[in-house]
């Protein structure tokens, strides 16, 4: 007759086999269960550092497609949208202007020239007059000695729309209102150009760093991060008549007096453990300036 072998407490050897099975395989499906809540609450984790990464970036975009167009002409290029080819990104070219005043070129400047005039008696429009070009010229002196000597200003031709930052370094009294400037690498005719205290803000992405940046006033060796793991930056512009645009750009005839919203759209990635998580945001803004007159 087989005898059952039984410890002291009474357990035979079947259940302590069935016992530790069955724990066993509680405490694989407890652990199982931790580890997908833990994967879970990091992956939510990490969504939402995407998502608020995302907004902080656009928070800053946004501010200033809304200020986009101060102290600005209708003709000016003060919004400008290049399409990125193919899936590339697209960049956004945002301008103001920091005070009202603006100053004439009086004299033709070249390409490479170092000195623009302000001013010239010589000249019949009223705008080179010493006596009135005075006035306008005190508070762009007054930035560039507030900047310690030397400050960014923009010329530009109302021909073509276009221009570009220079550095302004001195002044020259003696006849003329002479400023003395970094050469442009275009040339600015006469009266039809002007010079301005522009304040620019450019927005790209770099797809290699997977970064959103900013370049401000013309100097495109420093940038700025804005905001991280960004892998979309795409941009469209509304006018006022529901035409969609793709490209923004003064010098096609578009007019940013006539924009009804700037629609951005923003997206980031993170790989983590094979996996990749990715978001994106949408949003329209207005540039409130359409609105001054």
């Amino acid at each position: 007759m087989t005898e059952v072998i039984s410890n002291e407490k009474g357990f035979t050897i079947m259940e302590l086999l069935v016992a530790s099975s069955l724990s066993t395989v509680i405490m694989g499906l407890v652990t199982a269960n931790i580890l997908a809540s833990n994967n879970v609450y990091f992956e939510d984790v990490i969504r939402t550092s995407i998502n608020s990464n995302l907004r902080a970036g656009m928070d800053i975009v946004s501010t200033n497609v809304r200020q986009a167009g101060e102290n600005l002409q209708p003709s000016f290029p003060a919004v400008e949208l290049l399409n990125g080819m193919g899936n590339a990104p697209d960049t956004l070219i945002l301008r103001r202007n920091k005070q009202a005043e603006v100053l004439t070129v009086c004299n033709d400047i070249n390409a490479g020239a170092t000195v623009a005039d302000v001013s010239d008696e010589s000249r019949p429009n009223s705008v080179c007059k010493r006596v009135n070009a005075d006035r306008l010229f005190d508070s762009f002196e007054a930035q560039r000695l507030d900047e310690g000597g030397t400050t960014r200003v923009f010329l530009y031709n109302q021909v073509n729309n276009t221009g570009e930052f220079v550095e302004f370094s001195d002044t020259d009294l003696d006849t003329n209102i002479e400023m003395q400037i970094s050469g442009p690498l275009n040339s600015y005719p006469a009266i039809s150009s002007s010079i301005y205290l522009i304040e620019e803000f450019r927005f790209s992405l770099d797809t290699i760093t997977e970064t959103l940046e900013l370049y401000i006033n013309g100097d495109l060796s420093t940038p700025a991060p804005v905001a991280f793991d960004t892998n979309e930056l795409s941009i469209q512009v509304e006018m006022q008549d529901g035409t969609m645009l793709n490209n923004f750009d003064a010098s096609a005839g578009h007019v940013w007096k006539e924009i009804a919203q700037i629609s951005i759209t923003l997206g980031g990635e993170v790989s983590r453990k094979n996996r990749t998580m990715s978001s994106s945001i949408t949003a329209e803004y207005f540039p409130r300036n359409v609105l001054s007159s």
